[in-house]
């Protein structure tokens, strides 16, 4: 893989996010097969592929007695990740659920298990016994160091594929930034993390084997505004524990109906060609999920600080938690693609906010944020204040503004391979190999300028955080990979 501008570790997604596999509900599974031909990946044979890449330890407690976590060991399986309870609940937690149930929301005793509607606590892909982390580093590949056919290259830059026909032969490549090229040779698959599709990416002079211009397009960032509270702090243990709560919620739960009415207008209105979508069939998912009071933000809150807010008076010594409100199904589309002026032949434009249906659900998701924060479990009994925004009254013009100001991603890009119909402007069939290609798949790719790697063979945004979801492709992929082996 390539080295980031930030840092350069294997499995950057797991390694950077301590959270457990989560999953949306079956239908949005169910949909990539029935509604965007990726046919075989539905929610049955997620499960199964979940069951493959996680467990659910043994003995866990169940949290704050409060608000019991009650996992379903039917769900889990054998496999290296495991899903841990937090063994600390922060006193901040209570005061968050108090005041989302006295705004209606309800307690999710497990969001892991495909209903992921309400208030919950994260669960933890953390090692009980010693309380560490473990990323697809620690699970899949250190048990597997001195393998005879196993070598890491770090900070290789791939050059090109060679082929042969519509045959990947193997990978030119720099082992080191400017150092020279280098070349390995495939006996059986190549399996794919960048590539140029549309000729009109393509620099003069090299050859092209198969025109795909899905190939960097469809670029789905799932979107994120922050803001930062201060609270009075008791407690000990949070370096234990995820410590992140969420609130996954349907439009009607923090918006009235004529503004409802309003996004659905603008949404039925939408075409492929106004958000820069290729797929028609991903953008009627897309209504879809908008008219079925389906999930479209989701909720963090957790108890530390980010500097990184703009504004704010910031006290050392302060206790802070913050939130974060994520389009789980963002309708603003941006690009990967190749550019001799990019950092490292690279430019991206992700268009974060291009749609107005995006903006208008941040808009409201501040606002309602600012809600929550001002009930009285948070407000009274754990002395909140807002920082960052500040204590000013949020009416949409201010938090519209907001919005602007604090707007970032989450760090999950995905979709610029995707598992579509060619003509819906996909790069790979459900297979997970490029098209008009014979052994050339992908699976990850890496986004440089998002800090990330991208799983860009899912086609749209999935209401959970992706990284269960791609380590379940990556155990299909591997089940792919070695079935064909063996014809």
């Amino acid at each position: 893989m390539g080295r980031g501008s930030t840092d350069a570790v294997l499995d950057r997604k797991a390694a950077r996010s301590h959270k457990a596999p989560k999953k949306p509900p079956a239908s949005e599974y169910d949909a990539l097969d029935t509604s965007l031909g990726a046919t075989g990946w539905n929610a049955a044979e997620f499960l199964k592929y979940f069951k493959k890449s996680e467990h659910l330890p043994e003995n866990q407690p169940t949290g704050d007695a409060a608000y019991p976590l009650t996992p379903d060991p039917a769900l889990y399986g054998s496999g290296p990740i495991p899903n841990t309870v937090p063994v600390h609940m922060p006193a901040i937690a209570a005061h968050y659920y108090k005041a989302c149930t006295a705004l209606g929301l309800h307690f999710n005793p497990f969001g892991g298990n495909g209903n992921n509607g309400g208030v919950w606590p994260a669960l933890a892909a953390v090692d009980p016994a010693h309380v560490t982390r473990v990323s697809a580093d620690v699970a899949y590949l250190a048990p597997m160091r001195g393998a005879s056919n196993l070598t890491v290259l770090t900070e290789a830059r791939a050059a090109r594929i060679l082929f042969e026909g519509n045959t990947a032969t193997g990978v030119q490549f720099h082992e080191q930034d400017g150092a020279a090229v280098r070349m390995v040779h495939a006996k059986k698959e190549v399996v794919l993390c960048a590539g140029i599709g549309d000729r009109e990416y393509i620099p003069e002079g090299v050859p092209q084997v198969v025109n795909l211009p899905g190939v960097g397009s469809n670029l789905h960032a799932a979107v994120a505004v922050r803001k930062l509270e201060e609270y009075k702090a008791h407690g000990t243990g949070p370096l234990s524990t995820a410590s992140l709560f969420y609130s996954y919620l349907p439009l009607k739960a923090f918006m009235d109906a004529d503004k409802i009415m309003e996004i659905r207008r603008m949404a039925d209105e939408a075409t492929a060609e106004s958000i820069g979508i290729a797929s028609a069939q991903a953008l009627e998912l897309l209504k879809k999920w908008l008219h079925d009071d389906e999930i479209q933000p989701r909720i963090i809150m957790g108890p530390m600080h980010l500097p990184m807010l703009p504004g704010g008076d910031f006290v050392l010594g302060k206790h802070y938690f913050f939130f974060s409100i994520i389009l789980v199904h963002p309708f603003s589309h941006g690009a990967a693609h190749y550019s001799p002026t990019g950092a490292h032949g690279l430019e991206v434009s992700l268009n974060l906010l291009s749609n107005p249906i995006d903006k208008q659900i941040l808009t409201a998701g501040v606002q309602f944020v600012r809600k929550i924060v001002t009930q009285d479990a948070l407000a009274k009994e754990a002395g909140a204040r807002a920082v960052a925004p500040g204590p000013a009254v949020l009416d949409a013009q201010a938090a519209e503004a907001w919005v602007q100001q604090a707007l970032a991603t989450a760090f999950h890009p995905l979709g610029t391979a995707a598992m579509l119909p060619r003509a819906e402007g996909g790069v790979v069939d459900p297979q997970l190999k490029v098209y008009e290609t014979e052994n050339l798949r992908v699976h990850l790719w890496f986004v440089e300028d998002c800090h990330e790697v991208d799983a860009s063979v899912i086609p749209v945004q999935l209401s959970c955080h992706p990284m269960g979801t791609i380590y379940a492709i990556a155990e299909k992929a591997a089940d792919m990979m070695k079935a064909s082996s063996t014809q």
